[in-house]
């Protein structure tokens, strides 16, 4: 690893922004166009991190496409300060290309969902994002508030670690979607925070080769081309111009709900190359609900979970459910869109589930309605539910409990399975192993 300093010191602290004791001038926002009190706010231990560069990966174009050149923030105590920009700081960024020269405050609102768009990240990465106070210089991680015309129409802008400017983010309030009481999980203004905060941990866009990263097999515009296999798409990358689900009538037709509101499979992949991966993050017994309705909140994510056992659960929805329990492979030679992962909905809802590549999520159950479920290469407990139902076990030795209707049980690999049915007719197609009907 190449380690270089972070230049030029500081993004360019004036020192006579200090005042007595060494404390650097931090604002309490008042409004939106200004009005700002001066309080001292001590410097974050963890400012000027110095930058790296750590060589793509061996896990593929997947992966390779969305480094910045494999860019990233040296980060020896898993720390990466941030600070909000604020009115009057327009002069703070004329070395890194001038971008801002009318920022505006941020509103508590604002802060809140940029606070939870770091959240997500540092949910699946080894890091932890620390408040170094408003207005604070020497920050890692800093972010301005501007209207369209400094933007130029633009929805965001973050510069990857070893740009110029490195670490200075632009959010336009104005921008499509922005809501300046604060975005939501699932709206269309929160995949510009979680976009931006990923080119500002060193990520790229699959579909140009920013800091010389291959552009995504098949890919040749930046907007509406998803390439082979479909996977330059939000729900296998959020750093994708081509948000939520694009085929299949994934369009919701609304900026409130629907899009992808975390880090995906190809993202998670990417940043844990960069920096680890955390495990601490959801270590119990899980279960993840498929949303049922297409209501505010609703929205794709991609499930990291570092342990237990865990569950997709379709319990609730109002349509069938589709539920695959494999984890995403990165590798589309053996498994085509797959590579991103296997989303796992309800029927006609905008939002659901892929699982992040070493994952495993142990069990499932259905709807009351017909449903198609996948087991994995794991002991899976399926619960099918009321209703048609489809169930492929996979290999390992599964409990499948088929409930009330006609179901269809296809097992295309090994294991001993056991089957429990309910009333209804059902047909069970063995592969190899020792099945058992109950």
């Amino acid at each position: 690893m190449t380690t270089t300093a972070h230049e030029p010191p500081n993004k360019g602290l004036n020192p006579e922004s200090l005042q007595e004791g060494g404390l650097p001038t931090s604002y309490v926002p008042i409004d939106r166009e200004g009005g700002y009190q001066p309080v001292p706010v001590a410097l974050s231990e963890e400012a000027l991190l110095p930058w790296g560069n750590v060589g793509f990966s061996s896990q593929g174009v997947y992966v390779n496409g969305i480094l910045w050149g494999a860019n990233l923030w040296i980060v020896p105590t898993r720390q990466i300060d941030y600070s909000f920009w604020n009115a009057g700081t327009g002069s703070w960024d004329d070395g890194y290309g001038n971008v801002a020269s009318n920022p505006y405050n941020w509103l508590s609102g604002e802060g809140a969902a940029m606070v939870q768009a770091l959240a997500t990240w540092s949910a699946v990465a080894n890091i932890r994002f620390v408040d170094a106070g408003d207005n604070n210089q020497s920050a890692t991680l800093t972010f301005y508030n501007l209207d369209d015309a400094d933007m130029g129409g633009a929805l965001g802008l973050f510069n990857p670690p070893g740009t110029l400017g490195m670490g200075i983010g632009y959010f336009n309030w104005q921008g499509t979607g922005w809501e300046i009481d604060g975005n939501e999980q699932g709206d269309y203004g929160f995949i510009t925070l979680i976009h931006e905060v990923g080119h500002g941990l060193g990520l790229a866009h699959p579909h140009d080769d920013g800091g010389g990263s291959p552009i995504y097999p098949g890919v040749t515009a930046t907007f509406g081309d998803t390439g082979d296999y479909g996977l330059n798409q939000g729900i296998y990358t959020t750093m994708s111009y081509n948000d939520g689900l694009v085929y299949g009538g994934g369009d919701p037709n609304t900026l409130e709900y629907g899009y992808q509101a975390t880090p995906m499979a190809f993202d998670i992949a990417a940043i844990q190359y960069l920096y680890g991966a955390n495990w601490t993050h959801n270590t119990g017994n899980d279960t993840y609900f498929l949303p049922t309705a297409n209501v505010s909140g609703t929205f794709y994510s991609c499930v990291w979970d570092a342990g237990g056992v865990d569950k997709i659960s379709g319990a609730g929805a109002t349509s069938g459910v589709t539920i695959d329990l494999n984890d995403a492979t990165l590798n589309t030679a053996t498994d085509g869109a797959g590579a991103g992962g296997y989303l796992s909905a309800a029927s006609g809802v905008f939002g659901g589930f892929t699982i992040a590549k070493g994952v495993v999520i142990e069990n499932a159950d259905g709807s009351r309605f017909s449903d198609v479920i996948t087991g994995n290469e794991f002991r899976n407990t399926i619960s099918a539910g009321a209703g048609n139902d489809t169930v492929d076990g996979g290999a390992g030795d599964d409990l499948i409990y088929l409930g009330d209707g006609d179901d269809y049980v296809n097992i295309t690999s090994t294991g001993n399975d056991t089957f429990f049915g309910g009333a209804g007719n059902d047909y069970i197609y063995g592969y190899s192993g020792n099945e058992t009907a109950e």
